[in-house]
């Protein structure tokens, strides 16, 4: 069986749960694996870490706190808009979810004149759990 190493593609299946009431947030076990190279992660900082070492057909399951997973808040990732900036009929509502950019946003609060943004991860200063099963080393 192959180890992971630094730089290796690897096929995983993961299923992110919340801690504080295990409800799943995320999961790759019914679809096909997530493709990524380690030390290039594109789901959260401590993957690669939990990665390192594991073989293929292993399974693992760890809580991260917020550093290893989606970060802290940052206050930098609020944007306020005056609603002129949007198309007419494409004025957004609360909780909304949309892209801007390469950013996903959510529309925190709004008013007659603007509405605030939030570029921040649903889940930052959250801690996690997730289920991760190697599928492929390449």
């Amino acid at each position: 069986m192959k180890t992971i190493k630094q730089g290796n593609k690897v096929h995983i299946h993961y299923r992110a749960t919340m801690v504080d009431d295990g409800s799943e947030v995320e999961s790759t076990f019914e679809k096909e694996p997530f493709e990524m190279v380690l030390g290039e992660t594109k789901l959260i900082k401590g993957i690669d870490k939990t990665l390192l070492g594991m073989t293929e057909g292993e399974t693992i399951t760890v809580t991260y706190q917020p550093e290893d997973a989606y970060g802290f808040h940052d206050p930098a990732l609020i944007a306020v808009l005056d609603k002129n900036e949007f198309p007419e009929n494409s004025i957004p509502g609360i909780g909304w979810m949309m892209k801007i950019g390469h950013i996903n946003v959510t529309v925190k609060a709004m008013d007659e004149k603007t509405v605030t943004l939030d570029g921040n991860h649903p889940l930052v200063g959250k801690p996690v759990n997730f289920e991760i099963k190697v599928v492929k080393v390449h």
